[in-house]
């Protein structure tokens, strides 16, 4: 009898929660005359709320500045409304205002006794310096690793991961943002939280696309959107990787539908670590199809929207086809403005992307304005930076367009190894649009062409296949067969045969092994792991 009142009694409470506005009703009471402590909770609730709406930015910074003064001896609300005026949906200050505020609030986030909510602040701030272009990130990255032993248990402590491990990803730091969101997702089991398992499982799927690992992808894209319909909010990430899969598979309408919304939506939530994948991609496509005035405005639009003296380091993935629609628009002098005021602005960011996509972006100028022969070294070196960070994909599209310079500069068969080489990587990763568009130009000047595999997965001899890779990651991370299984949308059988298989190629009979193969692989710096010969 008293279960059944109690469970009544809860479900009145839901409905009276859903018919008040939460906002009216916090602005009414912060009209009382409040002692100030709970004034700036108030204010910080209210402001965190408007913050998730996406509504009244403005307010919400007020709020939260409010908020800072009134918590004068509350270092853990004092923190969190700072990392909250940092946040999305709101403007921007400058770069060293920004930086000051999240350094202060790491800070006071270091002293908070309650171990889940230090973590918290201290991976939300981290992450917000990544996104930023701080080196002080990996500061905070390394006191959550250390206070969390590599293994956060509560949920304060998993969503610090998340938050690193997907900003890592955005900002280019491939290599930091695995590990991360492993310990993440593996935490996010533990708990049972179904809603933080979406969130960081989406993030691994920003990573797979970033390194290219697409084996699989769109199927595990498609089931996230379908668990993030609840979250829409949280939908975007996923929604740009899944315009630039059907891209880079050639399904090019819904390419355009796709990314279009997420750069609207992206532009106007203020989410600047995701739109320049959208409205780089889309510019690409669009240059793609001749649709050049198009391109060009939409690069001239992202560029009047973004602040002069703020940069991303998530922005250099949009740098190349900024620069390449720009310099087709017959506006050259425009495009080598652009990419010189990135490369200036560069300096002094922890932004692993730059280096690669200035390169990049200044080869495909000169390529568009008739200079091949200046290109060559310039699309070259973007190649070899983007495989040293494990973007295979940019790879791969700088070795094309070093293929197409040397091939307009009268020197087809010096091309053929950079185009053999992204053809190789296409059909490897099914980027069926850029593998098509490669095979033609290597036909077309009668250059060779690697042999297409035909009838099932590729085969990769002794070295792994890229599957047995990402199987062999989970493993040697602790994950149970299980577990992978659960991750990679697979059966256990299959995680079981991927993993003999890994030991037969690799030499190997345990899990430590594979780790210690996969350890010597990063010390050779990227090199294939496959079985020794003779």
């Amino acid at each position: 009898m008293a279960g059944r009142i109690a469970l009544k009694l809860a479900r009145a409470a839901c409905e009276v929660l859903r018919a008040l506005d939460l906002n009216d009703l916090l602005t009414k009471v912060l009209e009382l005359d409040l002692p100030q402590a709970v004034r700036g909770e108030l204010q910080l609730r209210l402001g965190m709320l408007l913050h998730r709406s996406g509504t009244g930015s403005q307010r919400a910074r007020r709020l939260l500045h409010e908020a800072v003064r009134n918590f004068r001896d509350r270092d853990d609300l004092r923190a969190w409304a700072m990392v909250a005026l940092e946040m999305p949906n709101a403007p921007r200050p400058s770069l060293a205002a920004r930086r000051q505020r999240l350094h202060q609030a790491s800070e006071l986030a270091g002293r908070i006794r309650d171990p889940d909510f230090s973590v918290y602040l201290l991976g939300k701030s981290g992450a917000m310096l990544a996104l930023s272009g701080d080196p002080a990130w990996r500061k905070l990255m390394t006191a959550v690793r250390d206070r969390t032993a590599d293994r956060p248990r509560m949920r304060g402590q998993v969503n610090a991961y998340y938050s690193l491990g997907d900003a890592a990803c955005y900002a280019g730091h491939h290599h930091d943002a695995a590990p991360l969101l492993s310990a993440a997702l593996t935490g996010a089991l533990e708990l049972g939280n179904a809603r933080l398992e979406t969130l960081v499982r989406s993030a691994l799927a920003l990573l797979d696309y970033c390194r290219g690992r697409w084996y699989g992808l769109d199927a595990a894209v498609a089931a996230l959107l379908d668990q993030l319909a609840e979250v829409p909010r949280m939908a975007p990430e996923m929604e740009v990787v899944a315009g630039a899969l059907a891209l880079a598979r050639g399904r090019l309408d819904e390419a355009a539908e796709r990314l279009a919304v997420v750069a609207d939506r992206a532009t106007d939530a203020g989410e600047s670590e995701m739109l320049p994948m959208a409205v780089g991609a889309l510019v690409r496509l669009k240059v793609a199809r001749g649709e050049v005035p198009a391109a060009v405005a939409d690069a001239e639009e992202y560029l009047a929207q973004r602040p002069a003296d703020l940069l991303w380091p998530a922005e250099f993935r949009a740098l190349p086809w900024l620069a390449e629609a720009l310099a087709a628009g017959g506006c050259a002098a425009r495009a080598w403005a652009v990419v010189g005021g990135f490369a200036e602005l560069a300096s002094g960011l922890d932004a692993p992307l730059a280096p690669a996509a200035v390169a990049h972006a200044r080869g495909l100028v000169r390529l568009a304005t008739g200079d091949p022969g200046g290109a060559v070294p310039l699309l070259t070196d973007a190649a070899q930076r983007y495989e040293s960070i494990g973007c295979r994909y940019e790879a791969a599209q700088a070795r094309e367009k070093a293929a197409d310079a040397l091939v307009s500069a009268g020197r087809p068969e010096a091309g053929a190894g950079h185009l053999r080489a992204a053809i190789t990587v296409y059909r490897d990763i099914d980027a069926t649009w850029d593998a098509g568009r490669a095979t033609r130009t290597a036909r077309r000047y009668r250059l060779p062409v690697p042999r297409a595999h035909r009838g099932g997965r590729p085969g990769y001899g002794a070295a792994l296949s890229p599957r047995e890779r990402q199987v062999a990651e989970l493993a040697v991370a602790g994950r149970t067969n299980r577990e992978i299984a659960r991750d990679l949308y697979l059966s256990p059988e299959t995680v079981k045969k991927h993993l003999q298989s890994t030991m037969r190629k690799l030499g190997v009979s345990t899990r430590l092994a594979i780790a210690e193969r996969l350890a010597a692989e990063a010390d050779g710096h990227g090199r294939e792991i496959s079985t020794p010969v003779g």
